[in-house]
């Protein structure tokens, strides 16, 4: 698993460092086809993705220039990328194929998990200045959402039956029990659609202006620290999907 977790550290780093120059937010972040490895390959190497996702992404912004305060919350919200579609799509046991079910699963755990990294990083960017939420939330979101939901499935497709035939799927690695999902998935399923999806809505509404928090605004002693208001008023948000692992 440690080497799997290597493996997908360096095709996420060594793929996105070249796409470094196409910059959408200077000093935040790019285009990012590359975003569709750490998906495929959760559904294959499970948790080796998720931690080969969050590293990889830190190795790109060190060699791409981007390294600072925002990586530690690109660090999460890529853990977070590829752990939600590891957890919410199992590969299938023995020698079935990839079903319409599965790859429609993928998709949606895609979407899912590009609004959770956006809102993530969005929410932490915005704490420290970097770039306001509704900007950089929303570019992580529909990049990561339309590369991963077009290129991952394809992907899939294509290693699937090869890294099986290899034993090197997760469940065949770490036991068939991983097959399985956990008697409480449901419980982590809702807290992670309700804090992602919720704290995405809120941070876009609050940074746009069209939401006025007053409660928040008291609570920052300011009314123009809008910062520090969508870092409180999301907080919730960024705990009930964190708290999520426990549970998925």
């Amino acid at each position: 698993m440690v080497v799997l977790t290597a493996t997908t550290a360096a095709l996420y780093a060594g793929l996105m460092i070249p796409f470094k120059a196409l910059v959408l937010i200077p000093g935040v972040t790019e285009i990012r086809p590359a975003v569709s490895i750490p998906i495929a390959l959760s559904f294959v190497f499970g948790p080796a993705a998720a931690w080969g996702s969050a590293i990889g992404n830190l190795v790109g912004d060190i060699f791409g220039g981007m390294l600072g305060w925002g990586s530690l919350f690109g660090f999460i919200g890529n853990f977070m990328f590829a752990y939600i579609p590891y957890k919410i799509v199992k590969p299938p046991r023995f020698d079935s194929d990839i079903g319409t079910r599965r790859i429609i699963l993928l998709i949606f755990s895609s979407i899912l998990a590009s609004i959770t990294c956006g809102m993530i990083i969005g929410w932490g960017a915005d704490i420290i200045g970097l770039a306001p939420f509704a900007a950089l939330s929303n570019i992580i979101a529909f990049n990561n959402a339309i590369a991963s939901c077009i290129l991952a499935p394809i992907i899939v497709k294509l290693i699937f039956k090869r890294i099986r035939r290899w034993n090197l799927l997760y469940p065949q690695i770490l036991g068939e029990e991983h097959y399985n999902r956990k008697k409480t998935f449901w419980v982590g399923l809702t807290l992670l659609l309700i804090g992602a999806i919720g704290g995405y809505i809120m941070g876009n509404l609050l940074s746009i202006g069209v939401m006025d928090y007053t409660p928040m605004k008291i609570v920052a002693t300011t009314n123009t620290n809008s910062s520090l208001i969508i870092g409180l008023s999301l907080s919730p948000a960024i705990v009930m999907v964190l708290l999520s692992i426990l549970f998925l």
